[in-house]
């Protein structure tokens, strides 16, 4: 082979969108794939904290259905719905009209959805909400 020949080889572009294709396609997976798992992590976060609103809403007009009924009827992701925990408490210990009341909905979710691969600690989400008393509790504080 004449060097003429070989430099005329290297000089072809047959398979160059190929090779690019080849290196941006693990970098565009990875962006969707975290994408995607903020928008689970988004949406979780939306969820604790409209729990928190809704009990404390409830909490406020005397309608609070309890931490088990509570969570059953609002939160709408699984994760959160299996695992939340529900806390109401009086800040200031007394259940006038005019007090505040509050609620704490806490979940730990699991960030990535490779966790049987990696070792990946859950995070702990929070949500809270106070309002003030409008219609005391008939069951004392």
């Amino acid at each position: 082979m004449h060097f003429s020949a070989i430099t005329s080889r290297l000089r072809e572009e047959a398979g160059q969108s190929a090779v690019e294709f080849a290196l941006v396609l693990p970098l565009f997976i990875a962006f969707v794939f975290l994408i995607v798992e903020f928008s689970r992590t988004f949406n979780a976060y939306n969820d604790v904290n409209q729990m928190a609103a809704n009990g404390v809403r409830l909490a406020a007009v005397n309608r609070y259905p309890g931490a088990a009924s509570l969570i059953a009827s609002e939160a709408d992701t699984g994760a959160v719905q299996n695992n939340a925990t529900v806390a109401l408490s009086y800040p200031n210990t007394t259940c006038n009209q005019g007090d505040p009341v509050r609620v704490t909905v806490t979940t730990p979710i699991t960030i990535l959805s490779l966790k049987p691969y990696l070792d990946v600690q859950p995070l702990t989400l929070t949500g809270h909400a106070e309002m003030r008393i409008e219609v005391p509790p008939t069951a004392g504080c």
